[in-house]
């Protein structure tokens, strides 16, 4: 069974503000840092930091070339797919973070907006039924990439954020084996809308009857994960730690989960495998360089609450 992450790389332009900004405010930054990111570029990380062997797949412009050279350290990712389009820039993601680690992100795709159906078959012709693809919907051709998916048995892992409307009438996420989502997607992705009259257990409850053959696995944030196969719902606590970031932290709960499954674990196991990790990423600032290796998320207890 081999494992591809095929997403997004952004270049991440992470500020620090007291508070988010509003309409006409200006706001000073206390503390500004750079990095790659990217919700395909941080799930790919933190399978491959879990200790997965795994290739990425996704597009950069050549602005984005020093990417190579961060990955030299990664010797679980393989970037034999990571192409680099000389038309159009590196995608990139502004965020503002506040001290509790909320934040907020304005997106432009560059690159990640370049993906064809032609990259996207030769990146797939490497790979056969039973494989692994986890995607989400920061790149160009999510359609395609699902049937495509579909018509070679591989099983996908979609997280379907950024969330747009139409997703909700996408049919081929159907084809989803593992659908990694937070509450507010799940109930947009539903049509509900997300509050008390809405818990997270009718949200998952619902996607499965929208997606019979589908295993939700829901964040909460502070009030952990739960996981739905249409029989039982499973729970997972999150950790307390003294978070000053929260960015990523889905993500790196994502490609955890992933890679316990890859490794062997249980649902129950890889939940909390993603749980530790997410919590362990929320100490850190920025996503790349938040999102820990496994000997951190396996030896940590004496912090983890």
């Amino acid at each position: 069974m081999k494992i591809c992450v095929f997403g997004s790389v952004n270049r991440d332009l992470v500020y620090q503000v007291p508070h988010l900004p509003v309409r006409s405010e200006t706001l000073m930054s206390s503390h500004y840092q750079e990095n790659f990111g990217g919700k395909g570029f941080n799930q790919g990380l933190a399978v491959a930091r879990a200790g997965v062997p795994m290739a990425f797949a996704g597009k950069i412009g050549t602005d984005g070339s020093s990417l190579f050279e961060v990955l030299k350290d990664e010797p679980c990712m393989d970037t034999r797919h990571l192409l680099v389009d000389p038309e159009v820039p590196t995608g990139n993601a502004m965020m503002a973070v506040c001290p509790d680690g909320t934040n907020t992100s304005i997106l432009y795709a560059g690159a990640n907006g370049s993906v064809t159906e032609e990259d996207i078959d030769r990146v797939l012709s490497d790979y056969t039924a039973g494989d692994i693809l986890v995607t989400q919907n920061e790149t160009s051709n999510l359609a395609y990439l699902l049937r495509a998916c579909h018509e070679k048995g591989i099983l996908v892992a979609l997280t379907p954020a950024p969330f747009y409307d139409w997703l909700r009438e996408l049919p081929e996420i159907q084809y989803v084996h593992w659908l990694l989502l937070n509450d507010f997607e799940g109930a947009k992705l539903t049509g509900l809308e997300p509050g008390e009259d809405n818990p997270p257990e009718k949200i998952v409850k619902a996607l499965r009857e929208k997606y019979p053959e589908t295993v939700i696995i829901m964040t909460l944030g502070e009030d952990g994960s739960l996981c739905y196969d249409g029989k039982n719902i499973i729970r997972q606590k999150a950790y307390k730690v003294n978070a000053i970031d929260t960015t990523g932290a889905g993500d790196t709960f994502a490609g955890n989960f992933i890679a316990g499954l890859c490794r062997g674990l249980s649902v129950p196991e890889a939940m909390d495998l993603g749980s530790r990790a997410s919590a362990i990423c929320c100490t850190r600032l920025g996503a790349v360089p938040s999102i820990p290796r496994i000997e951190e998320t396996e030896n940590y207890d004496a912090w983890l609450d």
